[in-house]
């Protein structure tokens, strides 16, 4: 996905096709299309608004059940109270290494999403001793989404499109269904009073991964079968 700022590739290649066909008339003889090229040019046109206008606004497509979204890049807002209560770490105050920086505009999602409110974690990452397992390295944010749903925005390293991410309430965080994985990145959050949690990749192994604020995290050994929180 490109920048909002840069000119899509396919204009360039729509311009060299009607170019393309214009050379070809000519040589023909033939009589221009007229109301073709004119609608033609209608869409190109509306396509080039579109894009002007997502570099000025600093908006940006995002896929979504409805169809695209746009989210400003300093769009705030809320968590929902059930969720607060489930992650602690939502409560604390916002500061200024919790911006999203030049990576706000990836935020992506079904919903809204939040930038402006975001909240950047460290993951506990593997307890020691653990084989099939090493530290994450991509940055995490929290943010709150549509209904103050929180939503995880993962952006991979050197990544210049829309960030990882998925959107969770309450009761996904408690069922354990508040994760993804990016590549062989595993990411996710459990509820308050959970310490650690179990991953258990495809082949059996079992991996341990410490908690922090609410969010753990590994690079693993292989693709994730299921987690489990420890009591």
């Amino acid at each position: 996905m490109s920048d909002a700022g840069t000119r899509p590739r396919f204009l360039d290649d729509l311009g060299h096709e009607l170019a393309r066909v214009a050379a070809r008339d000519q040589r023909r003889g033939a009589r221009p299309r007229s109301r073709a090229r004119t609608a033609v040019l209608a869409v190109v046109a509306t396509l080039l608004l579109a894009t002007v206008a997502g570099a000025a606004t600093g908006t940006l497509p995002l896929p979504g059940s409805g169809g695209p979204h746009f989210v400003t890049r300093d769009a705030t807002g809320s968590f929902a109270p059930a969720v607060v209560r489930e992650l602690a770490v939502l409560a604390r105050p916002r500061t200024a290494q919790d911006s999203m920086g030049s990576a706000a505009a990836f935020v992506t999602g079904a919903g809204s999403p939040a930038p402006g409110s975001s909240l950047r974690v460290v993951p506990g990452g593997p307890m020691p001793g653990q084989e099939h397992a090493t530290a994450i390295s991509l940055p995490v944010w929290l943010l709150p989404a549509d209904g103050g749903t929180v939503s995880m925005q993962v952006l991979p390293e050197g990544a210049d499109g829309p960030a990882s991410a998925f959107a969770a309430d309450a009761a996904m965080v408690e069922s354990r269904r508040a994760r993804m994985t990016v590549g062989d990145d595993l990411v996710g959050l459990a509820p308050n009073g959970i310490r650690s949690v179990t991953a258990t990749l495809s082949d059996g192994s079992q991996v341990r991964l410490q908690v922090h604020d609410n969010v753990y995290g590994a690079r693993l050994a292989g693709s994730v079968s299921g987690v489990s929180f420890d009591r």
